[in-house]
């Protein structure tokens, strides 16, 4: 890793206040990065997809990459004696880190990336968190992929997050609370439970979309919370004027800061819709909104996302379409061109 970004995200950031929106500038204020997100390809085909792309998202300005990475195409089979994991998914991402630290960028790692149809043998992605044995399976394959990726600690973002945790019978805008009650013991203070030593060689976040939203603020994780940094996000402000957008952020921002004073903050989920290039114009308006405002407030983002989840794009339902800032071909859309302006950046002619 260069010594620029080494300092950029050294641990430690200045005490805030509760309550407070413009923090001074934190270890993850710098943070500029986007999605890689794919449906249709297999993790390994996903990974050397990828390895493709970041000189690409380097030149354009972007440092940091946040994969999409299957629980069950690292660890398909935690119940075996001993649990079966994926020794080729392992290397084929551990040599993306590698490419990344080559380039000077930082990776978010989300972990708990499971649901129905895609979850590990055993596992049900309804009920993996109210299960004792299933949720003990998922801490087991936390502390393995610690171990095998430490090497590349210095590159990696650990992230854990509610989204794919709620138990398929609840409402998480109605059920806010019941579903941050059931994260304290799990996934809201897993840090707690790994090896210390182990531990202490990574960054690890926690991404919250409970909170961003404001469903349970009266019934927040655990205080104070044992992660590194929090992260939320916002969509669905393409019919917003830039100042109402600006002023979403703040919101979102201020409902982290008063329920974790002095954690650093990371806007993990930014996200607008095109679907042609009618609406390409609004998208990199709203982008670029939302972006002025969580830099103005000392925060880093992710840009979701970088091509289309499918081949299909707009034409396939499925998370992540329509809100591609590249295009299936690899040329960049208006709000590619906007953001990377803004971040120092540049797509160079006949790429």
């Amino acid at each position: 890793m260069v010594p620029a970004l080494v300092a950029v995200f050294a641990l430690g950031c200045a005490p805030g206040t509760a309550g407070a929106i413009q923090d001074p500038p934190s270890p993850y204020s710098d943070v500029r990065s986007v999605t890689w997100y794919s449906l249709t390809v297999t993790y390994a085909e996903y990974l050397e997809a990828l390895r493709v792309q970041i000189p690409r998202m380097r030149r354009a300005g972007f440092n940091t990459v946040w994969l999409v990475t299957p629980w069950r195409d690292l660890n398909p089979k935690p119940f075996a004696s001993p649990p079966v994991y994926h020794d080729e998914n392992f290397a084929g991402l551990l040599g993306v880190l590698e490419d990344l630290r080559a380039n000077g960028m930082r990776a978010f790692l989300g972990l708990n990336y499971l649901g129905t149809g895609w979850a590990p043998k055993g596992i049900d992605a309804c009920r993996w968190v109210t299960e004792p044995r299933m949720y003990r399976a998922f801490e087991v394959y936390v502390r393995e992929f610690l171990r095998r990726t430490k090497a590349s600690a210095d590159v990696a973002l650990i992230l854990f997050f509610t989204e794919t945790a709620v138990p398929c019978h609840l409402n998480p805008a109605a059920d806010g609370a019941t579903i941050t009650a059931l994260m304290r013991p799990t996934l809201g203070s897993l840090p707690l439970r790994l090896p210390q030593k182990l531990r202490a060689q990574f960054l690890i976040g926690y991404h919250d979309f409970i909170t961003a939203e404001g469903w349970a603020l009266d019934s927040p994780m655990v205080t104070p919370a044992p992660f590194d940094f929090q992260s939320g996000g916002v969509y669905g402000l393409e019919t917003r004027t830039d100042q109402e957008i600006r002023k979403e952020i703040k919101l979102r921002a201020r409902r982290f800061k008063t329920l974790f004073p002095g954690l650093p903050l990371v806007m993990g989920e930014l996200g607008a819709y095109s679907c042609g290039p009618d609406e390409d114009a609004n998208q990199s308006r709203v982008l670029l909104a939302m972006v002025k405002q969580a830099r103005n407030l000392k925060l880093g983002v992710n840009i979701w996302n970088w091509q289309p989840a499918t081949p299909r794009g707009c034409a396939q339902v499925g998370a992540g379409n329509g809100l591609n800032i590249v295009n299936q071909d690899g040329s960049p859309r208006p709000a590619a061109l906007a953001l990377a302006a803004l971040f120092g950046g540049s797509f160079p002619e006949g790429e």
